[in-house]
Formats: structure tokens, sequence, C-alpha cells
């Protein structure tokens, strides 16, 4: 996505593709279905960062327009509409809704993953809970920086004047890239 190529190696990188996600679900005025197939024409691991946005938008607004009743919940996330991983991150990012809204409380929060009416899904909503309290643990010890949290970088390189874009997720540096065009294989080494 060329709109984020300007903050391409910096901290900011992967906060402007997910900001991204939580902006189309706006422009489509809460439209699922095509904010994330705005999503799914970005890259594999930008549409990963993307969708979590578009997730986390439109779960919470869900859940603050219609409520915390166990039938509004179950039906946030329509698993014929989406693709099985889309779904599940939709079901987590309820998890991640209530983390917020309780204040990181677990105990809290976790009540209202309860009232999922599928067992599936009632885990799903307790990892998404889980890993944003999780998050939010590591800064309140130390500063968010690029080493603490692990950062999506795309990395361009150069090889026999055409230019290619590494599209990892990982804060290591690449290097030794060659491309060889009879196997259409890459080889690169990482510095960490």
């Amino acid at each position: 996505m060329e709109l984020c190529d300007s903050f391409s190696g910096t901290s900011n990188y992967q906060d402007c593709i997910h900001g991204l996600g939580h902006g189309f679900v706006l422009f489509y005025f809460n439209e699922l279905k095509p904010s994330v197939q705005s999503c799914n024409q970005m890259s594999f691991y930008q549409n990963q960062i993307c969708i979590k946005g578009v997730m986390m938008q439109y779960t919470t607004d869900q859940i603050n327009q219609y409520g915390t009743t166990s039938e509004n919940i179950s039906n946030i996330c329509t698993q014929s509409e989406l693709s099985s991983q889309d779904y599940q991150q939709c079901v987590m990012s309820i998890g991640t809704t209530f983390a917020f809204n309780s204040f990181h409380n677990f105990e809290v929060a976790s009540k209202f993953c309860e009232l999922l009416e599928d067992e599936a899904d009632e885990e799903f909503c307790i990892q998404g809970l889980e890993l944003e309290i999780q998050d939010s643990e590591k800064y309140k010890v130390s500063p968010l920086t690029q080493e603490i949290r692990e950062r999506f970088q795309p990395q361009t390189v150069t090889q026999n004047s055409k230019e290619w874009i590494i599209d990892i997720r990982s804060p290591a540096i690449i290097s030794g890239f060659n491309y060889d065009e009879k196997t259409k294989s890459m080889i690169f080494t990482f510095d960490r």
C-alpha cells in the first residue's frame, strides 16, 4: 500500500497499515465485506496487519452500537461471510474490544466472552483478550521501542538494476539477497 511507503523502515509503518484497516471500516460505513476486500488487495503480511485494524474497528463499533447481549456478540462475526482466518481474527477482536472496555481486566472481560454461544468462539475471544492484556503489560515496564515489539518492515533491495520489495514480519535486516530467474527462487540472510 503506497500510502504507508513513506514510513517504511520506521516503527510507524505497521501502525499505518493497521490504521488503514480502521479507516476502511469507517470509509465503508461499517460494511465488513468491502473493508476486508480492501485489505485483501495488499501483500500477505500487510493484509494480516490491515485485517486486525478492520476487525478491531468493526467489533468495537458493533459492541458500542448494539450492546453486550449474547445475541449481539454471537452475531458480530459471520462465519459464512468470512474466510476461516478472517473469522477467527474477528472473534479474537471481540476479546480485544472487551480488554479495552474493561481497562484490561481479565476477570471482568472474560465474562463477556462467555456470552458467545459457540464454545470455539468463546475460546478465540479469550485468546484475543489474553493477547491484548499481555501486549499491554509489556509497555508498563518498558517504553515502546522497535526492539520490544516486532515490527513489519518491507525492505527494498536492488539486483541487476531491478528493485525487489521483501515483505516479512521481522525487525531483522536482510542482506545477501539474490533472485535466481531460472529457478524462480530467492536467497537471503537475516542479521538476527
